[in-house]
């Protein structure tokens, strides 16, 4: 199967299934990203059983070394490759998930950011409306 006409069924599958409308038009751009990609690479259609786990782990790498991918986008990047090669195994396009076959990335998370006693108090004093005074006030 065509990688781009396996897309276009695994998006429509997965709009039915209730998945969020944010989720798969992420989905959408990622895996049109990744097809995209290895057509203009290798100047030809691509199926999906002709990738293999180097050919996405090589993916991975350009796109945090040239595109300059977050740690999150990577995950989800291989995240979302992982769903769609489920549903192609699934389908009988494929044999194996390469996505199952390479290590998930692991995110950074920030570190959150507390605003200290002192500050907190300046801004309480910054309100004057009332109700949202007493609001800030029960929040904090």
């Amino acid at each position: 199967m065509l990688m781009k006409n396996a897309i276009e069924q695994y998006l429509n599958h997965i709009e039915s299934s209730g998945l969020s409308k944010q989720t798969t038009n992420s989905y959408r751009k990622i895996l049109t990203l990744l097809s995209k990609h290895f057509t203009e690479a290798r100047n030809v259609p691509i199926y999906v059983d002709e990738l293999k786990p180097i050919d996405i782990e090589e993916y991975l790498n350009y796109i945090r070394k040239e595109k300059h991918y977050s740690t999150s986008s990577l995950y989800n990047t291989l995240t979302a490759v992982r769903c769609f090669y489920d549903y192609c195994v699934k389908k009988g396009w494929c044999k194996d998930n390469i996505g199952r076959q390479i290590k998930q990335v692991r995110r950074k998370f920030k570190e959150r950011v507390y605003l200290t006693e002192d500050e907190v108090k300046r801004l309480l004093d910054c309100i004057e409306h009332p109700v949202i005074k007493a609001a800030a006030y029960a929040l904090y």
